[in-house]
């Protein structure tokens, strides 16, 4: 009997000893979570007002959370022209929705500026034919330029072209 008492108490111990162990592998004592602001801002609806670089929207906060998790990047919302006369461009909503994108009265990549009248509608597409069509369906007008050659917004992806309004 005394000596199942010992082998229990071992048995315990042991198994006491390597959960502690793995948990101190998988969380370290005072590690920060370097996604943290970035999984936070998903919460709360805040996946609804977030996009993917490449302009893509999340399905849900589990979603967008998970993305963060992986530490990947949001898309930057504003973008600078380094063209003069155009204003920054503001995404306000998913790439290939309509009503998308709005020029502003700033010149600094801020989007502090007021926005311009009216809304634009930014598609991502391989080529013109495409993103005509994609304009077509969303808001039955045709394609006008790229976003970055065209008006100098050189830091949204290459493939993003501008609807006419």
């Amino acid at each position: 009997m005394h000596r199942k008492w010992k082998s229990r108490v071992g048995v315990l111990a042991l198994t006491a000893t390597m959960g502690i162990g793995l948990v101190g592998i998988a969380s370290p004592a005072g590690a920060a979570d370097a996604n943290a602001a970035a999984k936070a801002s998903c919460k709360n609806d805040g996946w609804k007002a977030v996009l993917r670089t490449d302009g893509t929207a999340f399905k849900n906060q589990g979603d967008c959370v998970s993305y963060a998790a992986q530490g990947a990047q949001f898309a930057a919302l504003c973008y600078d022209s380094n063209q003069a006369g155009f204003g920054d461009l503001l995404l306000t909503a998913p790439i290939n929705t309509a009503d998308n994108t709005t020029f502003t009265f700033s010149f600094d990549g801020t989007c502090s500026g007021s926005p311009s009248p009216g809304l634009r509608t930014t598609v991502s597409a391989p080529d013109f034919a495409s993103a005509n069509a994609k304009c077509q369906a969303l808001i039955g007008r045709n394609v006008g330029h790229l976003l970055n050659s065209f008006f100098g917004y050189t830091t949204v992806p290459t493939d993003w072209w501008d609807c006419l309004p």
